[in-house]
């Protein structure tokens, strides 16, 4: 009887614990970076998301990244013995992408990012910070990269404010105004 209990308690409490942590209903960005990511898997195994951006269809500003329609994703493909021979963007608007072959080539090539499907923090974390922090309440797009360089450690989010921009540093919660 005992152990009976005990089943029905552990699945309870596990139950109860699932649903009030669910942190998949409170991300925009890392769900939509992993599908692009396995999307440019199908298509080269070398692929690395190297940039991620989120709009309004119609270019009007959000309050809120739930409000994103529009995601653009930069793959590139390495070549560890020449000059990267593989760039494309992955675009999702209303939940169906599109592969766009031909208009970055040549872009990136020498530049060096950091696959972004590692990145922990959400665009909705990132933003929360700003408004917490600042007197700001909208922005037009938002942005996620970074570039193995030495004055960029960690990926970073932007937002593009009616003022200027806004980076926070997605490790250290950093927040860095721009005009």
């Amino acid at each position: 009887m005992k152990k009976n209990v005990s089943i029905i308690m552990c699945t309870l409490l596990l139950t109860i614990g699932c649903e009030l942590f669910n942190s998949d209903d409170d991300n925009i960005s890392i769900p939509k970076i992993r599908e692009a990511k396995e999307i440019a898997l199908q298509k080269d195994s070398r692929a690395h998301i190297i940039t991620a951006l989120g709009a309004r269809k119609n270019g009007e500003f959000m309050t809120d990244p739930d409000m994103t329609e529009v995601f653009k994703f930069i793959k590139i493909a390495y070549d560890p013995y020449g000059p990267t021979d593989s760039i494309w963007e992955l675009v999702c608007v209303d939940d169906e992408w599109n592969i766009i072959t031909d208009s970055l080539q040549g872009m990136f090539d020498g530049i060096f990012f950091t696959d972004l499907v590692d990145v922990e923090m959400d665009v909705c974390d990132a933003w929360s910070l700003i408004k917490e922090k600042n007197n700001v309440d909208s922005f037009c797009h938002w942005s996620l990269f970074q570039v193995l360089h030495p004055d960029y450690e960690h990926p970073f989010f932007v937002f593009a404010t009616d003022t200027g921009s806004f980076s926070v540093n997605t490790i250290t919660s950093e927040i860095e105004f721009e005009q």
